[in-house]
């Protein structure tokens, strides 16, 4: 049954949020999903925004795009890795990075697509996204009536005796 959504939600088929106000399908067994689920990330099939790392911060690796030495930078990891610029270039087209400099105690300096992984990245985030939702759909959130505690039916801490209302601790 198609019905507008009063809150926002997660859509149980694709793992995407729709916002309170949009029409959306419903059922009580199944849950809510989009009328018309949105058009996954593509990935692109040209190497577009070639970065290189430039050091490893408090969140992680950091890049900077390579700009007008793209080439410069494809033929030192290629010469750092004993191959070829074309199979420098098929790695980077598949999501991969490339080392292209020295080894430090953390790690290589890598070179990557920064498109590419961040198609790759939305596509990822959106499986498991509705892997979650789907999983939620079936194992709804519960809360103990003697002390409080949350977790998913079927999972700890209500993996035991879930219609009680219970926790496994307090049953």
């Amino acid at each position: 049954m198609t019905i507008t959504a009063k809150f926002s939600g997660t859509c149980t088929e694709c793992g995407v949020s729709f916002a309170a106000g949009s029409q959306i399908n419903w059922e009580s067994a199944r849950g809510a999903w989009h009328v018309e689920c949105p058009t996954p990330a593509t990935v692109p099939n040209t190497l577009t925004k070639i970065q290189y790392m430039t050091g490893r911060g408090m969140m992680g690796a950091c890049y900077a795009d390579c700009g007008n030495r793209i080439d410069e930078f494809l033929a030192e990891a290629a010469a750092y890795n004993k191959t070829t610029v074309a199979q420098v270039r098929e790695k980077l087209l598949r999501g991969e990075s490339v080392a292209y400099s020295y080894e430090m105690g953390i790690g290589h300096y890598d070179l990557r697509d920064g498109a590419i992984v961040e198609a790759l990245t939305k596509i990822n985030r959106a499986k498991s996204d509705a892997v979650r939702a789907q999983h939620n759909t079936t194992n709804p959130r519960m809360r103990c009536r003697s002390c409080g505690a949350t977790g998913n039916r079927g999972a700890y801490p209500f993996s035991t005796n879930p219609s009680s209302g219970r926790c496994d601790d307090c049953c």
